[in-house]
């Protein structure tokens, strides 16, 4: 019997490369993987984020990403970490799919849960006035307070020095739902 494929989606900030460790043992198991890039990701941040990656939208990195996962031929188990995870649940809304699972997920727009300790990983992109409409990067301090508390201190620097830009309209609609449309709300 054919093993599904598996369709992995990355988080914010991030590359396909999260997962160059997990890809070879799904593969070594019988599953085709599929790592895209989500928009504009593959820019180093030693470059200028490009214009449009401020105002990209999370709609368009689902529209994207479903266009991506047609490519597979067969309904895929969509695999997703953080802003992936929100994305991988926005993505099964849409395409048929084998399977769903959420590493660390984001929260959506019926799921969130007040606090104060996002802002402080992401308080070096909010203060910024006008964040919400630019491309985003988290600073070394959030980075490490927020996303690789507690990860050895080699895999925590390999990891901030790979961060990418990515889109402050993405982080205003998943961070401020009801202010952006709800967009990121999932049944």
């Amino acid at each position: 019997m054919l093993k599904p494929p598996v369709f992995l989606i990355h988080g914010m900030w991030s590359t396909p490369a999260t997962f160059d460790r997990l890809r070879p043992a799904l593969e070594e198991a019988g599953h085709r993987t599929h790592a895209p890039c989500i928009l504009f990701h593959d820019r180093p941040v030693s470059l200028p984020p490009a214009p449009a990656l401020g105002a990209m939208s999370i709609t368009a990195y689902v529209d994207h990403l479903v266009a991506e996962a047609g490519k597979l031929g067969a309904p895929p188990v969509i695999l997703g970490h953080s802003m992936g995870g929100l994305l991988a649940q926005m993505v099964a809304q849409r395409i048929p799919h084998a399977g769903l699972v959420l590493l660390s997920p984001a929260a959506a727009a019926n799921s969130q849960s007040p606090s104060l300790d996002p802002f402080r990983t992401l308080k070096s992109v909010v203060l910024k006035w006008g964040w919400w409409e630019q491309p985003t990067l988290c600073d070394e301090a959030g980075a490490r307070w927020g996303i690789f508390n507690g990860v050895p201190e080699d895999v925590t620097r390999r990891e901030i020095d790979a961060l990418v830009w990515d889109s402050g309209r993405v982080l205003a609609e998943m961070a401020l739902p009801p202010l952006f449309g709800n967009v990121t709300r999932v049944d």
